[in-house]
């Protein structure tokens, strides 16, 4: 059974391995959307900048939420962009994000543990650019997952947990045989990160929720999307869930996002004693990509709970929600 719970809970709720039953255990995940620790070459200059921002104190930028993701068992999120030494990329048509290589300690002070590399600015310097990225933040102890590749992580509450990084599509069949070799890996839960939808749209698209429940078919408990850069529905369908798009997180790209909405997601797994897992409660952290407006600050904060803005959050994740954004030029 799953519960959802429309705001937020003390942190203690959510203890990892709280017992609910005899011979269950309880888990926390926590779920955010993009995370773009750099930024484009058109506005990397000039003190409002994410490196002018930043500089070197790489606690910063989590700072208002780091608690959540250091005291839960598994923080996942997409990274967005490229982390190498040197001068910027100017695409003729598009962005390009880089950061430095030191940004990685932004995800270890910040508590953020698994991140999809499966995104279409992953590449944004090549090849060798996504490569500098995987081998950066391995080396961090943060594991980037690459497009239609799968790394099972081991908590340390002992939960297992096998992450899948999709790209737009995915083969159910496909699918299927990466859960059971997850499986045969010894996870217990499994996640799918898919980067996928329509930009600035509020509301998943029918292929995204035809995809969304056949990842649930093949064996996935819980599917998280990114790329609209707007927040989605969330969506219960057979034993798992699907969150459709968490938005922006700490987003580097836009120092004037039109939309500044985002949350964090915790959500609960039980784990009987014979190892199998179902989903429990879930918690919903309404937030802002920002600690400040109408400018990004680079630092998401929770909004003040009972808030319009809170509010408007758990609306767009019920997907009731049905406001159009301000036009405006990617990137959100």
């Amino acid at each position: 059974c799953v519960w959802i719970l429309w705001a937020s809970l003390p942190l203690s709720a959510a203890a990892s391995g709280e017992t609910e039953a005899a011979g269950e255990e309880v888990f926390t995940l926590s779920f955010v959307g993009d995370l773009t620790l750099g930024t484009d070459p058109h506005i990397s200059g000039g003190p409002n900048s994410f490196p002018s921002m930043i500089g070197t104190d790489y606690g910063y930028p989590l700072q208002n939420v780091a608690e959540y993701f250091l005291e839960d068992d598994l923080t996942l999120g997409n990274f967005e962009g490229v982390l190498r030494s040197g001068g910027y990329i100017t695409k003729e048509n598009g962005f390009s994000f880089k950061g430095d290589p030191a940004y990685t300690a932004i995800l270890t002070q910040g508590g953020v543990d698994v991140v999809s590399l499966a995104n279409n600015h992953s590449r944004d310097y090549g090849q060798r650019g996504l490569e500098n990225t995987y081998s950066l933040l391995e080396e961090a102890g943060v594991p980037g997952i690459l497009q239609n590749e799968y790394r099972v992580v081991e908590t340390e509450s002992g939960l297992k947990v096998g992450v899948l990084a999709l790209l737009f599509q995915a083969k159910p069949k496909t699918v299927a045989a990466a859960v059971e070799a997850m499986r045969r890996e010894g996870a217990q839960l499994i996640v799918a990160l898919i980067h996928w939808g329509v930009e600035r749209s509020y509301h998943p698209s029918r292929t995204q929720e035809q995809l969304g429940k056949a990842l649930i078919d093949a064996g996935v408990h819980i599917v998280c999307g990114s790329h609209p850069h707007v927040l989605q529905k969330i969506e219960e369908y057979g034993d798992g869930v699907i969150y459709y798009s968490l938005a922006n997180f700490c987003f580097g790209g836009n120092r004037y996002p039109s939309d500044m909405d985002t949350a964090i997601i915790r959500q609960q797994v039980i784990r009987r004693a014979d190892g199998t897992v179902s989903l429990g409660e879930r918690t919903i952290i309404p937030a802002c990509v920002s600690s400040q407006t109408p400018m990004n600050n680079f630092q998401p904060t929770p909004y003040p709970e009972g808030s319009e803005s809170y509010n408007r959050v758990l609306s767009k994740l019920e997907g009731s929600f049905s406001g159009n954004p301000k036009q405006q030029t990617y990137p959100w």
